[in-house]
């Protein structure tokens, strides 16, 4: 079973609610990716670090394992800490992925943007952002019983030069 949320932070404490209640009755092993990413040198966010904090701290309380990353500053940093939930994923019976920061769309794929990359045009986009495949790919499963969640709390402006692409202009991200 797969729940996606897609900006809906004012449903954030209906969904945790949620998320309490079913688990109270299970004994499950649960692993969460709490990613916050405010620090950027263009575009800077005010809130995605705090979202984070405040998610993983519920999310401990609720017996998660967490992995918190706070402004991670390159795709190659971005790819390592979902590599590192992905490894152990398997290994859980719940997944749950929260980012908080800026995520783009291109050609209906969409990109979350680590905070000292450099984003002038889509190429920049598909370069250096991290594609949110990356991140599915781990909460597939093959076992009936498993249960992922996937929050994305994403500016829907693009602040990185918008020219490039009438689809990526003020619309958010793509449908999954």
């Amino acid at each position: 079973m797969f729940f996606y949320i897609y900006n809906m932070k004012k449903n954030l404490i209906l969904i945790l609610c949620f998320i309490t209640l079913s688990f109270y009755a299970q004994e499950e092993k649960r692993l969460a990716l709490v990613i916050g990413n405010s620090n950027y040198d263009k575009g800077a966010l005010k809130n995605p670090e705090n979202d984070a904090n405040l998610i993983s701290t519920t999310l401990k309380s609720l017996d998660f394992e967490v992995l918190l990353h706070l402004n991670i500053e390159t795709s190659r940093e971005m790819k390592i800490a979902i590599s590192e939930f992905g490894e152990m994923r398997k290994n859980y019976d719940v997944g749950f992925v929260f980012y908080a920061g800026h995520g783009i769309q291109v050609d209906g794929e969409n990109y979350l943007i680590p905070t000292k990359e450099i984003i002038n045009t889509k190429y920049d986009v598909e370069d250096y952002g991290v594609s949110l495949q990356k991140i599915l790919r781990f909460l597939k499963s093959e076992d009936p019983s498993s249960i992922n969640f996937l929050i994305l709390d994403a500016c829907r402006d693009n602040l990185f030069e918008l020219s490039w692409s009438r689809s990526a202009k003020g619309n958010g991200l793509a449908k999954i």
